[in-house]
């Protein structure tokens, strides 16, 4: 078995390399593919339809938290220990604010705002375990993040790999996905709008006989 620091040649260019690392600095030719395993439902359909029927149900942000909180572990795992405490704190506030929401209206301030920072929390602990693991100094777009807060991460998640070898790449747009989720979000509403969950208000023209 051969050990974790044994100097091998890269099979693309040749140079001298260390047996654990997962790409050549020298070619820049990949070994393994650059993933998140450690994180679970990273799918934007997915949170987008959980989303629509939380939302139905009058339960904003509820999703969020369910999906943070089934991915806990997995944050835990990657981040420092400064990282943890603030992540833990932020966790912790966003899930007693949403609580209060069911009583008091108002505190959907204080969702918004918790959601941004725990998101950007999210973000930066990627961000950090990217640079360390894979050397890549990968970023996130402020405004996405502010608007779609966890929806951001989890698509930041879902284009990960081009990130890591391309982290000048900071939109990863690909037309394709963006017109099947919009699709899939207008199917949504239009079968919630059917069944009574949600109300979309119709422009009415005046009638003139």
């Amino acid at each position: 078995m051969e050990r974790e620091n044994a100097q091998v040649n890269c099979p693309y260019c040749g140079t001298v390399i260390d047996n654990s690392v997962e790409f050549c600095p020298n070619c820049k030719e990949w070994f393994t593919v650059p993933a998140l395993k450690m994180f679970k439902y990273v799918s934007v359909t997915l949170y987008i339809i959980m989303t629509a029927l939380c939302e139905a149900f009058g339960l904003r942000f509820v999703y969020s938290l369910i999906w943070g909180a089934l991915n806990f572990r997995g944050f835990l795992k990657i981040s420092n220990e400064k990282d943890i405490q603030k992540f833990k704190i932020l966790f912790c506030l966003f899930t007693i604010s949403i609580c209060l929401t069911f009583a008091f209206k108002f505190f959907i301030i204080s969702d918004i705002i918790l959601e941004i920072l725990l998101s950007y929390r999210m973000l930066r602990i990627i961000e950090k375990y990217t640079l360390k693991k894979y050397n890549s100094p990968v970023t996130h777009h402020e405004v996405g993040m502010i608007l779609f807060r966890t929806l951001y991460v989890i698509y930041y998640m879902d284009t990960y790999e081009q990130r890591v070898k391309d982290p000048n790449m900071r939109y990863c747009w690909n037309a394709e996905k963006w017109i099947k989720y919009f699709i899939i979000l207008f199917i949504i509403l239009i079968i919630l709008y059917l069944i009574g969950f949600i109300s979309i208000p119709l422009i009415n023209v005046p009638s003139f006989i």
